[in-house]
């Protein structure tokens, strides 16, 4: 009887890894792109768990991937300067929203923001001052150079900056998140809460500010 019930627990199981094989061909074969048609933006917000990769470029250029379903949902536009890239709200099938995969390219950028367990990779960015702002378990990646740098990190939020290499940086960090930030002149940073910041660049002059559990560290 036993080995009628693991036989039966067996076949079970190789048709529910079989069905959901076929429905992640099925979903990776559905997958498309879109263009949009947005330009004259200088800063960039990602959310609802969209992936991104951010470049700078001659030319403006926006375009999503993902499945027909999950574009349908995707709400891209521009409000005062900024792309914003995410989700329109409503009831989501099975609780799946579905991968939506962003590439955007732009002359110049000021600004990058990510939140609601988006994440960001943004590479070759060359700018003056810059803002960086992460939450609710956003994820940001940036490498390039700016002369000043602020960041603003929280609930349980990351942002790793190390590569983008500034001559001044400031950094607030709260509520489990952590920043790595990179200045080679002067560096202030705060973090509270259980959160992290990481100076890197041996900044000549340098400032910190810690509660609540929270931690810096100069590198």
């Amino acid at each position: 009887m036993t080995m009628q019930k693991n036989s039966a627990l067996a076949r079970n199981l190789t048709r529910t890894s079989a069905s959901l094989l076929a429905l992640f061909v099925a979903s990776t074969a559905s997958a498309e792109t879109r263009d949009f048609d947005l330009k004259d933006f200088k800063a960039v917000h990602v959310s609802a768990g969209i992936s991104a990769k951010i470049s700078i470029a001659e030319d403006f250029s926006v375009v999503l991937e993902g499945s027909e379903k999950s574009l349908k949902r995707a709400h891209v536009h521009v409000k005062d300067g900024e792309l914003r890239v995410g989700r329109r709200t409503g009831r989501v099938v099975l609780g799946f929203p579905g991968k939506i995969t962003a590439t955007i390219t732009a002359p110049r950028l000021s600004a990058l923001s990510v939140s609601s367990g988006a994440g960001v990779n943004a590479k070759g960015i060359d700018a003056g001052d810059f803002r960086l702002d992460a939450s609710s378990g956003g994820s940001l990646t940036i490498s390039g150079v700016c002369d000043g740098l602020r960041v603003d990190v929280s609930s349980g939020a990351n942002i790793r900056g190390e590569e983008f290499k500034c001559r001044t940086a400031s950094a607030d960090a709260s509520s489990g998140s952590s920043a790595r930030i990179y200045a080679n002149e002067e560096a202030d940073a705060e973090a509270s809460s259980g959160a992290s910041v990481r100076v890197y660049g041996d900044p000549e002059t340098r400032s910190s500010e810690t509660s609540s559990g929270g931690s810096v560290r100069f590198n």
